[in-house]
């Protein structure tokens, strides 16, 4: 199944890429858009998340959609146990799944100690956990990852490809950004290279 249908997409027009952009994400799969800051990487993905406007073509979203936003997006005065809880309500998740999905997720992504510490007090790469598992909790069908790597250790990374890597073989559909060839290594089947205003889709990746 298309997980993602993207048809002579143009991206806003300050975005470094303006040639129309044409791919599908089927589920299960992995395509990773590798470039330079200012390539126009994240532009992709708020186009794709419905945060930024485009220009023209057509974009198809089948089923429920994560996004870990490098931007963040909690109430920072809350405590990581209540934003997971607002996150699970706002997606309208069972009451009785609630409780059971953030233990499994909070222990997966590492942040099960901090669970009753307020956002604001908070590493970045912890951060960065609760975002993964806050995107998690409510097993979305697409996961769309904005240089989420970045502030984690080598540790942390392994431990959330190995999860990422078990949500695939449910059919969790990955579109990860990063400047760093080595965010997507194992999670990704397919690249795309933005660089100099040009897009260079590398089939059946290998690193």
């Amino acid at each position: 199944m298309k997980r993602i249908v993207i048809d002579n997409l143009l991206l806003k027009r300050k975005s470094a890429i303006q040639k129309p952009l044409s791919f599908s994400l089927e589920a299960g799969k992995g395509l990773a858009i590798y470039g330079s800051n200012g390539s126009g990487k994240s532009t992709l993905l708020d186009t794709i998340a419905g945060v930024l406007p485009y220009k023209g073509g057509k974009i198809e979203i089948n089923g429920v959609l994560g996004y870990v936003i490098h931007y963040g997006g909690f109430e920072e005065h809350l405590t990581c146990l209540d934003n997971l809880y607002l996150e699970a309500r706002y997606a309208k998740m069972p009451k009785e799944k609630i409780d059971e999905r953030i233990i499994f997720c909070s222990d997966r992504c590492g942040i099960t100690p901090f669970l009753n510490t307020k956002i604001r007090k908070l590493s970045t790469g912890m951060r960065v956990r609760v975002m993964i598992a806050a995107s998690l909790l409510v097993r979305p069908d697409i996961l769309l990852m904005d240089e989420s790597f970045n502030a984690l250790d080598e540790r942390s990374v392994y431990q959330i490809k190995q999860l990422l890597l078990e949500e695939k073989k449910n059919g969790l559909s990955l579109l990860v950004v990063s400047h760093r060839l080595s965010d997507f290594q194992d999670i990704c089947e397919r690249i795309f290279l933005f660089e100099n205003n040009e897009v260079i889709d590398f089939e059946d990746f290998k690193l």
